[in-house]
């Protein structure tokens, strides 16, 4: 079995579903079909296995026990057959959906088996944060100002650096010479869109509203990000500056040091994040 890498922890039902779009192959799943708008992620998906091929209904858990923790087995029908993504099976779920319930469950899958955690040290080495400038670009954004973000918690930039960003650390948003918000970062993931018709359409459902705060066409995704690295940042805290230019200084005249990259997001010092911050009257 050959597993792939993924070069920080997984902690979250989202990197289940990051690495299942990676190897649903291998795991028996020909094609990838979107997430339905409500009730279980994938209602109807072909499988395959030993037995055949099968019509299944798919739901994504981080930990197989939060399955019945957010009440899915209620809802759960007789001529269906359904199977739980999990990054750990951690409560040996068919056998209780049974002994609970009277149901059954398909199958388990448990992704840990599948991957080859490799800790990144710029990641996983710390717990100190890391602080960053974000360069904020409204044209890349359908002309929304930062404030419009307050909402999303979901943040994406073009990363064909391949830039990566440090969980639990804090970002500075700069747009022309001011800073003008910021937020704490959650977590981060990094995609290389494929131009695959079904991968262009889960994309596409993962990522619209309420995600992100504008909704891209698919024609649109294929046309701008489909071999392109893209940076989610997933972020709370969110804030916003005094939008009052003349009574604030600029970035260069507080940082005169500070060399601006071409790149969307550049690491700061703590003490040029704090310096930065302080721009007020």
């Amino acid at each position: 079995m050959k597993k792939i890498k993924i070069y920080s922890s997984i902690r979250e039902e989202a990197g289940v579903v990051m690495v299942f779009s990676k190897i649903h192959e291998q795991l028996g799943f020909p094609k990838l079909v979107s997430a339905s708008a409500r009730g279980f992620d994938i209602d109807d998906i072909e499988y395959h296995d030993d037995l055949g091929t099968h019509r299944v209904t798919v739901e994504f858990e981080y930990y197989s026990s939060s399955f019945i923790g957010h009440g899915h087995p209620n809802y759960m029908q007789e001529d269906r057959k359904y199977i739980v993504i999990c990054y750990e099976d951690d409560c040996n779920l068919e056998k209780l959906i049974y002994e609970k319930y009277q149901k059954s469950l398909y199958k388990v899958i448990e992704l840990k088996d599948y991957i080859e955690i490799i800790p990144d040290e710029i990641i996983e080495s710390s717990s100190k944060p890391n602080y960053y400038l974000i360069n904020y670009n409204p044209s890349n954004a359908d002309y929304r100002g930062f404030e419009d973000w307050i909402y999303s918690n979901m943040y994406s930039f073009s990363n064909n650096m391949n830039t990566i960003v440090k969980n639990g650390s804090k970002a500075l948003i700069k747009q022309g010479n001011y800073i003008i918000g910021g937020f704490d970062i959650v977590r981060f993931l990094n995609l290389k869109i494929s131009s695959n018709s079904e991968v262009i359409h889960l994309y596409k459902a993962l990522t619209d509203y309420p995600v992100s705060i504008f909704s891209r066409t698919e024609e649109e995704i294929i046309n701008t990000l489909v071999g392109k690295n893209i940076g989610h940042i997933f972020y709370n805290n969110f804030f916003l500056m005094d939008q009052n230019t003349s009574i604030r200084k600029t970035v260069q005249e507080l940082l005169p040091e500070l060399k601006f990259r071409h790149s969307a997001i550049q690491h700061l010092t703590e003490e040029q994040y704090h310096t930065l911050l302080g721009i007020k009257k």
